[in-house]
């Protein structure tokens, strides 16, 4: 532990990727630990491999072309887009026909962000 004086040392200790890897596994083991699904919370779309459910109503993000599925992270949105949504995505299929696009292509839609 170490004393903070000012500003560039906050942002210097947030940026170190040690903090980042404790931090990021701490999200995770909380994440893991979550409550069991409810109706109102959503449950990430990358399914079994995944399982994870929002601790809190609009912490996931959903999927930017059709907003059916949601995400707990990048990580789980990659995977599935690549072996399962990038081919029943209405928003991705809607807009690889209107701009010619091959549907089912390896790059998943960009988002606005979680809601």
């Amino acid at each position: 532990s170490r004393e903070l004086e000012g500003l560039e040392d906050v942002v210097d200790l947030l940026a170190d990727p040690a903090v980042l890897e404790r931090a990021e596994a701490s999200r995770e083991a909380i994440l893991a630990a979550g409550p069991t699904a409810c109706a109102h919370r959503a449950t990430c779309a990358n399914g079994a491999s995944c399982g994870r459910t929002e601790a809190y109503l609009g912490q996931f993000a959903s999927c930017g072309a059709c907003d059916r599925v949601a995400y707990c992270s990048e990580r789980c949105r990659a995977s599935h887009w690549a072996e399962v949504h990038s081919t029943e995505c209405r928003g991705a299929r809607a807009h690889a026909q209107a701009s010619g696009v091959a549907a089912g292509s390896s790059r998943p839609p960009g988002r606005p962000g979680p809601r």
